[in-house]
């Protein structure tokens, strides 16, 4: 008899469910969890369109390197069309922006509308009620909080101003602005006479600044900007282009771009306060400087360090006076004038400054330096800012004034010079001399000691005044507080 093959007697396990069975299975198990993840993103959102208002002091803060954004609320967005003034409107022709040609439509709308909504809040009522008008707008708040660990500098406060005009336009925000930090702005700039009132009354700086939500990220600042859950939105905005490239990639503001707009709201928002326009004038009046006459450099000397290499610092000052002596004070005319003009130096670092003195001695040219006994302060790097005057950082408001007032500015490293640039009265003109990646290397222009054609300026006159009359102050509480009258 033929013995039969021996089966193996291996374990086979036993298939239960067959393999498009298994497919079918698999399709359900990742279409449920699916659905669980849309539901949990849901109940999220929710939570987050309903979070109540918290105070600034439990507010999680962070600047623009910072890490992750904050969660945006899910709620119905304003479309991106333009707040307008109402049908009843009336047009003054004494508002700055009127007379603005610069300005574009919808900017001049957005004044208007700001001037017509605080306009219809009634003074003369009690507090109660003016507590409850206020509770009924919408609020974008620039602020620097006296708890703020950092607010930056100038330029890193005001430089973003074209970019959340342009976000309150389109959400229908009045936009107010708020220092604790080294002293109110007030102390040192305040709203033209015709121009927009962005001062916050101290009766109500408890409840708008203790409510609402904060931003520093620009996604944040544009979606929570947008959303009609949030109604109040505080922001502390900094950024490398300081929202320029957001501002110039939107459809509905091509009739004119970041650079091009920002002196125009400068001079709709800003007028300097009386002690620092006092020696703006006396500086001008010093050096017979008189304004769109003359032009300008600024060195940012000790940028991101403490302490510089002398040598090093007396290279970058040569080559900026070298670079300023070639631009043009005349706004009208393309050709390079018959003489050099006066160069108004300004830097963060007073032995720059003594540098771009005695260089322009040496070459023949006539370069102006703010004469001070101490370096200039910095608003943000000032560790015993509690304990200073307001007017002991003056410095950094009179040194834009000074380099805006010139018909052309070429400036350094950093947003400051760049800033003044922008609030000059050619925008054009301007050049950047020095870089983070270094030197723009220029030749002292070919027309110096050309004593028979230089320029003369009488400065201006004793007593005059080059700037708008500040706002008097509101009866509903906004004051001028200055510390020295």
């Amino acid at each position: 008899m033929k013995k039969g093959r021996r089966q193996s007697t291996a374990f086979r396990p036993k298939q239960f469910f067959p393999p498009r069975s298994l497919a079918l299975l698999g399709l359900l198990f990742l279409s449920a969890f699916f659905i669980l993840l849309l539901r949990l993103h849901s109940l999220l959102d929710e939570e987050s369109s309903t979070t109540p208002s918290v105070p600034w002091t439990e507010r999680i803060m962070h600047n623009h390197a910072s890490s992750s954004p904050q969660r945006i609320p899910k709620a119905e967005n304003f479309a991106d069309g333009f707040v307008k003034p109402s049908e009843h409107y009336v047009v003054d022709p004494e508002d700055i922006w009127e007379s603005a040609d610069s300005n574009p439509t919808w900017l001049k709308q957005y004044f208007q509308w700001h001037k017509e909504t605080l306009g219809s809040l009634n003074t003369t009522q009690s507090l109660q009620k003016q507590q409850e008008w206020w509770k009924r707008q919408r609020l974008l708040i620039l602020e620097c909080h006296e708890t703020s660990a950092h607010c930056g500098g100038l330029a890193d406060r005001l430089s973003a101003m074209p970019f959340l005009i342009l976000l309150a336009a389109r959400s229908q925000r009045l936009i107010l602005i708020y220092w604790g930090r080294p002293a109110a702005l007030e102390e040192f700039l305040l709203p033209p006479v015709g121009g927009m009132d962005w001062r916050i009354p101290k009766s109500m700086q408890s409840q708008i600044l203790s409510n609402g939500r904060f931003a520093s990220v620009q996604e944040d600042l544009v979606q929570l900007s947008k959303s009609r859950s949030v109604a109040i939105l505080h922001c502390l905005f900094q950024a490398h282009d300081h929202g320029a490239l957001y501002f110039n990639s939107q459809p509905q503001v091509s009739d004119g771009s970041f650079e091009q707009v920002t002196r125009g709201i400068w001079r709709v928002l800003f007028t300097p306060s009386p002690p620092v326009a006092t020696r703006i004038l006396q500086v001008l009046q010093k050096a017979n400087l008189q304004p769109g006459k003359y032009v300008a450099a600024h060195l940012r000397a000790l940028y991101a360090v403490e302490t510089r290499d002398p040598e090093q610092v007396r290279y970058w000052t040569e080559n900026a006076v070298r670079c300023a002596s070639n631009l043009p004070t005349d706004s009208s005319s393309t050709m390079r004038q018959k003489s050099t003009p006066s160069i108004l130096f300004a830097a963060d670092n007073r032995a720059a400054s003594l540098l771009a003195e005695r260089y322009g001695i040496a070459q023949g040219v006539h370069v102006v330096r703010r004469k001070t006994k101490e370096e200039p302060l910095h608003l943000d790097k000032t560790l015993d800012w509690k304990d200073r005057d307001p007017r002991d950082f003056d410095d950094a408001f009179v040194d834009l004034y000074l380099l805006a007032l010139a018909n052309c500015v070429a400036y350094g490293m950093g947003g400051y010079g760049k800033f003044a640039s922008f609030l000059s009265r050619n925008l054009t003109c301007g050049m950047q001399h020095h870089a983070a990646i270094g030197i723009t290397p220029c030749e002292m222009a070919t027309n110096v000691n050309n004593e028979e054609n230089r320029i003369e300026s009488s400065g201006v006159e004793v007593g005059a005044t080059i700037f708008i009359s500040p706002m008097p102050a509101r009866k509903d509480g906004v004051t001028n507080v200055l510390s020295i009258a």
